[in-house]
Parts: structure tokens; C-alpha cells; sequence
């Protein structure tokens, strides 16, 4: 019954297909002439690369101070205190921080509407670079020990 039910499906794609409601996928073609995403092609590149070089780190050909040359900051987190007296003013604090070049991430760790709410902001930076990367967005910075406080 299975191999009646695979012939009816194959017969059901072939005429699908000669009818032109199919077509083939280009990214099938043996020969290599099928067209890939350009994303997808540079997700392989990268993938293949990583491989390598974890290949390349096992067999003892490249020390793991090697393995990513083009990082030139570390990314750090980051304690970010700020005004959010309505709904409306806690977005624009979280979307103004995130927008700032830099900003890798963040998680808000106390909301307070109407007070004083806190965030944790992963940068590529120190905490002065931080704080000057959103004075440059227009924020009033107030730059303590471990901490930041901003304001419009």
C-alpha cells in the first residue's frame, strides 16, 4: 500500500511539474550553476571558516588569542539608571540607548514608572565610552564609579 501511495505522489509532482506549477530548486543543481542567497552564501563562508579554525586550533596550528583578530573592543555590561515617568518615555530611553553605536544588547533590571528605572547595557567600550556615546545621542549623562545616569 506505502509503495502504491509513492507512485501515486511521484506521478501527482511529474505532471505538477510538466504543467509548470513546479519548478526546480537552483540550489539542487550537481553541476553548480544553481543561484544561492547571497546571505545564505556568506552564512556557509563563515560557517566553513569557523570550522577551519577550530580544525586548525585542535591540531595545534593557531593559539586561541589568534582566533578573532577583527574584535577590537570587549564587550562589557554596564548599569544605565534613567527618568521614565510615563510608558512613552521608558520606550524612548530604551530605544535612544539601543540606536547608540556600540550598544550590543540590553535588559531592563528594574522598571519604575513614574521614578527611577534601571537597565543593563551590553557595549563594545568602557563606561566613559559608553557615557560619551550617548552624550553624543543628546542624553545628559551623570557618570558614577560603576554606574551611569541619564536624562533628557
Amino acid at each position: 500500500m506505502l509503495s502504491r501511495a509513492v507512485q501515486q505522489f511521484d506521478k501527482i509532482y511529474v505532471q505538477a511539474f510538466a504543467d509548470g506549477k513546479l519548478r526546480a530548486d537552483p540550489t539542487l543543481d550537481e553541476t553548480g550553476g544553481g543561484a544561492v542567497d547571497p546571505a545564505i552564501a556568506r552564512l556557509i563562508e563563515i560557517g566553513r571558516a569557523l570550522q577551519a579554525r577550530d580544525e586548525a586550533i585542535a591540531a595545534g596550528e593557531v593559539l586561541p588569542a589568534q582566533q578573532n583578530p577583527q574584535v577590537s573592543a570587549e564587550i562589557l555590561t554596564h548599569t544605565v539608571q534613567f527618568n521614565s515617568p510615563d510608558a512613552a518615555s521608558f520606550d524612548a530611553a530604551l530605544s535612544g540607548v539601543r540606536a547608540t553605536p556600540g550598544v550590543r544588547g540590553l535588559a531592563v533590571t528594574s522598571t519604575a514608572i513614574g521614578g527611577q528605572s534601571v537597565m543593563s547595557v551590553s557595549f563594545s567600550g568602557s563606561l566613559s565610552d559608553l557615557a560619551t556615546a550617548l552624550s553624543q545621542r543628546g542624553y545628559t549623562v551623570r557618570q558614577g564609579e560603576s554606574a551611569i545616569a541619564i536624562s533628557r
